[in-house]
């Protein structure tokens, strides 16, 4: 009866991450020795556009280049601080974003565009290019925005993300029980923040013209984001 009131309450909801923040025992016990290892990181706070972005880097002398690390929704960059010391073994820089909404960056409600284009803030600010991403879940599909709009790797670890953001938009419409109408209101809220059409975040238009090695990995009994996304980005010609 009102898909205009219950597009602009689901959108308010879905860009909200720490709505749907759940540790349970063990995570929490995991983020706390994450955290003494981002410890060890020179903590960056810099300015972009929207606010202060935080990121973390992790140096060695001679680094074959920059790796960055894009974490998933509702989590922050103690959800990458495994992957910091065997990057460095290998001759990386690690560079651990908290995205917008998350840890200690701007913001509580966010979207892919918004943290796509902070990113690509952050990175021309620290006058860096990544050479290598990490990217698990949501953050994978932050990355598509980085190599949309030029800053593509030339290697991308693919951890469990969705192959295109409908996907995740047609599970949340399906979790509330959204009618047709009140989705598509929904979608063009989602579309009109991003500042580009839901279609166009897609793994499989964004990824096969880029110049980039592509890992996937994915469980198939993931319950977060279904097995099936994995299997459609390992088709890629890339991957």
């Amino acid at each position: 009866l009102a898909p205009g009131p219950v597009a602009r309450l689901a959108n308010a909801v879905y860009r909200r991450p720490k709505i749907a923040q759940r540790f349970d025992t063990g995570q929490r016990d995991l983020l706390t020795i994450a955290a003494g290892i981002l410890d060890q990181a020179e903590a960056l706070d810099v300015e972009v556009t929207d606010g202060v972005m935080r990121c973390y880097r992790f140096r060695t002398d001679m680094p074959r280049g920059l790796a960055l690390l894009l974490h998933g929704w509702t989590v922050d960059s103690r959800a990458m601080a495994a992957f910091a010391q065997p990057l460095m073994d290998a001759g990386y820089d690690a560079l651990l974003v908290d995205l917008p909404g998350h840890g200690h960056s701007f913001g509580e409600g966010t979207d892919a565009g918004i943290a796509g284009r902070a990113v690509i803030e952050l990175l021309d600010q620290l006058g860096e290019r990544p050479k290598a991403l990490i990217g698990h879940s949501y953050g994978g599909g932050v990355a598509g925005i980085l190599a949309d709009l030029g800053y593509a790797p030339e290697r991308f670890a693919c951890i469990a993300s969705p192959c295109a953001l409908s996907s995740i938009t047609n599970d949340f419409c399906a979790a509330f029980s959204l009618s047709a109408s009140c989705k598509l209101a929904f979608e063009a809220q989602v579309s009109a923040d991003m500042g580009m059409p839901l279609a166009d975040l897609d793994a499989m238009r964004i990824w096969p013209d880029q110049a980039t090695d592509i890992l996937v990995l994915h469980a198939p009994d993931d319950a977060e984001v279904d097995f099936w996304n994995g299997e459609n980005i390992a088709t890629l010609p890339n991957a």
